[in-house]
């Protein structure tokens, strides 16, 4: 704190007390895979893992420094142990007069956030899947007019995205939740020679 000069938080690869290292390993992979089954349509997807553990790491509390918590086999807090996605592009079959009108829907989703003795359960982000939803016209009726229609968390999912647990400052857990549903329209006029 620069007013105080007191120290809020340090971060130290070592016990401060005795000197011992602090280790962890991270380790996981992600697959990415894209399919064309048919004219027009295109598919994507992806999942991703993530496994964490503190392999030494205690944890003294600068208030009580001679009984610290040992966060040994634990889950580092905050990583996300699987992530998944999958997309669908359909291009819409129209006569070449009608314009370009194409079709996007995309699901998104993740576990809930590890945790260990030193995370409040209340305040971290759970597993949550959400869906968008897009439907883009380009050069309707063969002008240089485009338009897009799209809806956002179309499931109106409600989820935390940050957590912080104020309960020793203020008595109280405050969290930030996702934004909620959102539908809107794009118009877009092409001119120039790029259009």
């Amino acid at each position: 704190d620069p007013a105080t000069q007191n120290v809020e938080q340090l971060v130290l690869n070592q016990d401060w007390l005795t000197g011992a290292r602090n280790r962890a390993t991270l380790w996981g992979g992600e697959l990415q895979v894209t399919a064309i089954p048919m004219r027009g349509l295109q598919l994507q997807g992806f999942v991703g893992y993530t496994k964490s553990r503190y392999d030494q790491f205690l944890f003294r509390d600068p208030s009580n420094p001679l009984v610290p918590v040992d966060l040994k086999g634990q889950s580092i807090s905050g990583v996300i142990p699987v992530s998944y996605g999958a997309t669908a592009i359909w291009r819409l079959p129209a006569p070449a007069q009608w314009g370009d009108p194409e079709f996007t829907a995309t699901v998104y989703g993740r576990d809930q956030q590890t945790t260990n003795t030193l995370a409040s359960l209340s305040t971290t982000p759970a597993a949550y899947a959400t869906l968008d939803l897009r439907l883009d016209w380009r050069r309707v009726g063969g002008s240089n007019f485009d338009v897009a229609l799209y809806g956002t968390n179309v499931t109106g999912r409600r989820y935390i995205v940050n957590g912080y647990d104020l309960t020793s400052l203020a008595g109280t857990v405050a969290n930030q939740y996702n934004e909620p549903t959102m539908f809107g329209a794009e118009l877009r006029w092409r001119f120039g020679a790029g259009r």
